[in-house]
């Protein structure tokens, strides 16, 4: 069994109805420096390091007010063992964090059951907008 196979298996659903849920809303042309899309070995199109990235940095939006994505949102695949993760923000906007150094050209992960069995994981209760303004900026920094 695949790791694709193993996350429908954990989440009940088929490989159309999983399809359905993450190609819903529309894809935002958004630049995003240190990452590129390109072929996947995993499937189809993929997200992938330009340059390292490092455990902990903020790469992206992933997703605008969970509604419209940004190629982070879209074309990142699902790995049992990701290196990254989408984290939500206070006001409804996805970021994508490293969870371990990324090298280059090494493709960017995530884990798809977490995502859609916790959609809702905070940076954290104590998250305040001063916490979120530098995690942005540090977004916009980094990049």
């Amino acid at each position: 069994m695949t790791e694709y196979e193993s996350c429908l298996k954990r989440l009940n659903l088929t490989a159309n109805q999983l399809s359905t849920m993450t190609t819903t809303g529309s894809v935002l042309d958004f630049y995003i420096a240190k990452v590129e899309q390109g072929n996947s070995e995993i499937e189809g199109e993929g997200m992938f390091a330009s340059e390292h990235i490092e455990e902990g940095k903020a790469i992206g939006l992933a997703s605008i007010n969970r509604t419209h994505k940004t190629s982070l949102g879209r074309y990142t695949n699902h790995a049992e063992d990701p290196n990254c993760i989408f984290m939500l923000l206070l006001n409804e906007d996805y970021i994508m964090i490293a969870l371990k150094n990324i090298n280059v050209g090494e493709e960017l992960t995530i884990d798809y059951s977490e995502h859609i069995l916790n959609p809702d994981y905070y940076l954290g209760e104590d998250t305040d907008a001063d916490k979120t303004r530098l995690l942005i900026d540090n977004i916009y920094e980094s990049n």
